[in-house]
């Protein structure tokens, strides 16, 4: 399999200078993200390499926020190009702090 990802993130106060601290009075983050990735057996090959199986991709933007270091709490919408009829996506994540 080959897997990638882009992100590009950043505090969501401070770009507009509600806060003179980096994360200001509220610790959110934005991230805007792009991954993609395509995965085969033996006898098969990927269609980057000129093979028959197709790579999937998709984007969006999430929000997380730092809850005392403990939990990252996530919001993100994501909209998978490869996959016919399915619109944006949300999803809710919680994740350890370390």
């Amino acid at each position: 399999f080959v897997v990638g990802n882009l992100e590009f993130r950043f505090p969501l106060l401070r770009p507009f200078g509600a806060s003179q601290n980096m994360y200001g009075p509220i610790p959110v983050e934005v991230a805007l993200f792009a991954d993609g990735g395509v995965a085969w057996i033996d006898g098969q090959k990927p269609s980057l390499f000129g093979g028959s199986r197709e790579a999937v991709a998709s984007a969006g933007v999430a929000f997380r926020v730092n809850l005392m270091g403990y939990i990252i709490m996530e919001f993100d919408v994501t909209r998978p190009f490869h996959r016919p009829g399915q619109g944006w996506m949300f999803g809710f994540h919680l994740t350890p702090g370390f």
